[in-house]
């Protein structure tokens, strides 16, 4: 392996632009695996909000995303996140949600958040290349490496576009001080099978990832992503779901 990159992408708070609403345009490179995990630590384990617990769509499936983005209105950043699953919000449906999300700059956390709802935490992030364009990834916080993951990429790539995904599979729900943001991004570049050859994390900062089956991983290339501005509703307390259940 080649010498380890530290990411430099962290400004001081001083300097953090706030001015960034959406919606945004992104272009960069991710890895995204889907994983077969114990209901037990979806439903647990995962930094789920309170509000949302119980919510979730009966499933063992939970999703990991690393993206490294060359652009954006915030300049470029690394992230790290995790979906459990998908969670019934204010407009009445269920939508997928991100639990717990790491990104490498203030002005990315900052804007996430008021844009959509995204619990969005700073992490330094580490990363190395070898030279069969495999890569490693650690990410720490306040000097605790919290993650660590390892992706290869397989040589067939096709063309895709999140149109192809049915509406349910592609909207995105956040739940942040009694409001809900939802949202549809969109996403278009190359796509290829890959590998996830390590994953393990602290589980009192991430979840456990190590303990999942790994089921699918695909690299996303050079992609082009629009994030639009969220539809915002009030969330549905589960009491208040309960009483409109049993009526």
């Amino acid at each position: 392996m080649t010498a380890a990159q530290m990411d430099s992408r962290t400004r001081p708070a001083s300097t953090i632009d706030i001015g960034a609403p959406a919606p945004w345009e992104l272009r960069g490179n991710a890895y995204v695996s889907m994983l077969r995990f114990p209901q037990q630590l979806l439903d647990e384990a995962s930094f789920v909000p309170g509000s949302l617990c119980g919510q979730r769509r009966p499933s063992p499936f939970g999703y990991l995303m690393f993206a490294d983005y060359s652009e954006s209105p915030v300049g470029p950043y690394r992230e790290l996140l995790f979906v459990p699953g998908a969670f019934k919000f204010g407009d009445g449906r269920r939508h997928w949600s991100v639990s717990r999300i790491f990104v490498s700059t203030p002005e990315s956390a900052i804007n996430g958040e008021r844009n959509w709802g995204l619990p969005k935490q700073l992490a330094d992030f580490r990363l190395e290349h070898d030279g069969n364009g495999g890569l490693s990834v650690e990410v720490s916080k306040n000097g605790h490496a919290f993650a660590q993951l390892a992706f290869a990429p397989r040589r067939l790539s096709l063309p895709f576009h999140s149109s192809m995904l049915p509406t349910n599979l592609r909207t995105l729900g956040q739940r942040m001080d009694d409001i809900d943001f939802v949202c549809m991004p969109e996403l278009s570049g190359r796509m290829r099978a890959a590998r996830l050859l390590r994953a393990q994390a602290d589980a009192a900062v991430f979840p456990d990832i190590g303990r999942g089956r790994v089921i699918a991983t695909a690299a996303l290339q050079n992609f082009r992503m629009q994030f639009p501005s969220s539809l915002l509703f009030a969330a549905i307390s589960r009491e208040a779901d309960a009483l409109h259940l049993a009526g």
